[in-house]
């Protein structure tokens, strides 16, 4: 195991491990307005429930998304 490597040569854009904490305050705002969605809902009328863009930006985040890597550093970064 100590020899293996990533099988597609991408990574996150920045130095940030993880985007946890951005994670959990959009899936907080995304079921509280479900959540009222659903408290005043009627049985007759339809609703349009948010979708997950509707509350989030994926490049408001800290890793701004993923890039592939380059030729000349894809060795170096592909080991795990």
């Amino acid at each position: 195991m100590s020899r293996s490597k990533k099988k597609t040569p991408m990574g996150g854009m920045t130095s940030s491990s993880s985007e946890k904490e951005d994670k959990k305050i959009w899936h907080k705002i995304f079921r509280r307005k479900n959540k009222a969605l659903v408290k005043h809902d009627d049985a007759n009328a339809e609703v349009l429930y948010p979708i997950e863009k509707e509350v989030s930006n994926p490049w408001l985040m800290d890793k701004d998304g993923k890039v592939l890597y380059d030729k000349e550093h894809e060795e170096k970064m592909r080991r795990k």
